[in-house]
């Protein structure tokens, strides 16, 4: 309608077209890709921080519970 409205190309405004909608569909991932961290918190907190927990904390539970169990503190 645009081109015949104006009397410009047809490939002139499905390049303009074209390039409108790769805009589109970059800000959709860039807005997609700045969500994305916000919904990995929660899995990285129930699966990941446990994990660390228990190999950051672990030796020295471990040397606490030999100790108790030995009488030495």
């Amino acid at each position: 309608m645009q081109t015949l409205r104006f009397g410009t190309g047809i490939a002139d405004a499905l390049r303009i077209y074209a390039e409108e909608f790769r805009d589109r569909r970059m800000q959709r991932a860039e807005e997609l890709a700045a969500k994305i961290g916000t919904k990995l918190i929660f899995p990285l907190v129930l699966c990941l921080f446990p994990g660390l927990f228990i190999v950051a904390i672990g030796p020295a539970v471990i040397r606490i519970v030999e100790a108790l169990s030995n009488g030495r503190l």
